[in-house]
């Protein structure tokens, strides 16, 4: 199943419109679903071991919370599989939902949400917990979602040049807790 080919094609500079155009998507909307992602606006070297991924959103006491699956990276053209480690799914990169009112961030894209990598419970010397992802609704009705990626390093929020695409896929196959508790 091919992705969203106007976004997933799009110029970075076509992308960064239309974070800064769209509203956040509601987190009831994504509780409770798997979305295929690609990743874009990045060279097709740059990306080429993570080009298809999974977010999983899940609702708990506090909010909405996620993580990543690792996808086969086997194109676009074929269907999001999972790759797996000894027979087991490959999760990492778990998030914590953060609405557009509900933090104190950088102005660059006042109307998204944020999943926040830092309050995702991710181990504490996971790489990971210095990300934080912008996240817009581009369909209007939470099926697809526009990200940007950020380092969040406090005062600084040093841009990246990737930006990706989430479409709903299936209702939440597995609930996994975070590597550590918060």
């Amino acid at each position: 199943m091919r992705p969203q080919t106007h976004l997933v094609d799009a110029t970075p500079a076509e992308l960064h419109a239309a974070l800064l155009a769209a509203p956040a998507p509601e987190q009831d909307q994504l509780a409770g679903f798997e979305y295929r992602g690609t990743s874009c606006g990045l060279p097709d070297w740059a990306d080429r071991g993570a080009k298809k991924f999974k977010k999983v959103f899940v609702s708990e006491e506090g909010g909405v919370r996620g993580w990543n699956i690792r996808m086969r990276q086997d194109g676009l053209e074929q269907p999001w599989r999972d790759a797996s480690m000894f027979g087991k799914q490959v999760t990492y990169g778990h998030y914590r939902f953060v609405g557009p009112g509900d933090r104190d961030r950088s102005k660059r894209y006042p109307l998204a949400a944020v999943l926040d990598y830092g309050l995702g419970g991710n181990r504490r010397m996971d790489p990971l917990r210095s990300v934080a992802d912008y996240l817009v609704d581009v369909s209007g009705d939470g099926s697809v979602l526009l990200g940007r990626m950020y380092l969040n390093l406090g005062v600084l929020a040093p841009t990246t040049p990737s930006y990706f695409v989430l479409e709903r896929d299936v209702s939440v196959r597995r609930v996994i807790g975070a590597p550590r508790s918060r």
